[in-house]
């Protein structure tokens, strides 16, 4: 079974198996109509490697969606911080120092939650940042005679 509604001058064709009641139809028009948060800058990974002691930092700005964002910035699956109640287009920043455990490649990430009545709808973009010791193997010249 197809159905077509319009939300928000978008055509959506919903597909079936079964015949949709109104309430299944309300609930899906609903969602659609809240719109995914979007990261407003343009992902881009700058900084595609760093060195123990050196800094990442992370950018992010809230837009689309519903207000008020939640803004939560992660190294891997940790969260390094999180902001609540942000306004919509708020930028906001966070720095990371990476640490002698970050030696390898390391998924930094922004995800962006907003405040949808039908329930919150998310966005993530991330980088990968290969990390390396700051050290550097000593250069040995020696000879016998």
């Amino acid at each position: 079974m197809e159905k077509i509604i319009n939300v928000n001058n978008n055509k959506y064709i919903i597909k079936s198996d079964t015949d949709l009641t109104q309430e299944q139809l309300n609930n899906i028009t609903s969602k659609l109509s809240c719109n995914n948060p979007t990261n407003i800058l343009t992902k881009t990974c700058s900084r595609t490697s760093g060195k123990v002691g050196e800094t990442v930092t992370l950018k992010a700005t809230d837009t689309v969606g519903t207000p008020n964002y939640t803004i939560t910035f992660k190294k891997d699956t940790t969260i390094i911080e999180t902001h609540t109640n942000v306004p919509s287009e708020t930028e906001k920043i966070t720095t990371y120092t990476l640490v002698t455990g970050d030696i390898g490649i390391r998924k930094f990430s922004v995800i962006i939650s907003d405040s949808c009545s039908t329930g919150s709808l998310t966005c993530e973009e991330y980088c990968d940042v290969t990390v390396t010791s700051a050290c550097i193997s000593p250069s040995c010249s020696f000879s016998v005679s």
